[in-house]
């Protein structure tokens, strides 16, 4: 196999994952800022599991993904993508217990890891 050939496609499989993972943070941090941390836990209360059960399963899926061993731009994004799903747990897991301090803390961990991914 071609290392270009290679190196591309794993540069799509990156690029895809960062627009998934970007898109799950932007709602979670929409819903954060539309609705406030009452606001949400009502919204989403029984659905917070579902919320931390896809933040799973994106991780799952992160550590998956396919980078070359001397690729660090690549496996720099990778770990900001794990790192991003990190702050998105630890702001489910502060809805859960109405901690309106750590929220913001994660909302803006997260808007700074979104923009380090690009």
């Amino acid at each position: 196999m071609n290392t270009t050939s290679s190196m591309t496609q794993e540069e799509g499989i990156i690029a895809e994952s960062i627009d998934v993972i970007n898109k799950f943070v932007q709602f979670l941090l929409k819903l954060y800022d539309d609705f406030g941390i009452d606001g949400m836990h009502d919204l989403v209360d029984p659905d917070l599991d579902t919320l931390e059960s896809i933040v799973k399963n994106l991780q799952q899926e992160v550590d998956k993904l396919p980078i070359s061993p001397n690729d660090f731009s690549l496996e720099n994004k990778k770990i900001s993508l794990a790192q991003g799903l990190l702050y998105a747990q630890s702001m489910i897991t502060n809805v859960r217990n109405k901690d309106t301090e750590e929220c913001s803390r994660n909302r803006s961990m997260l808007k700074n890891n979104q923009s380090s991914l690009y």
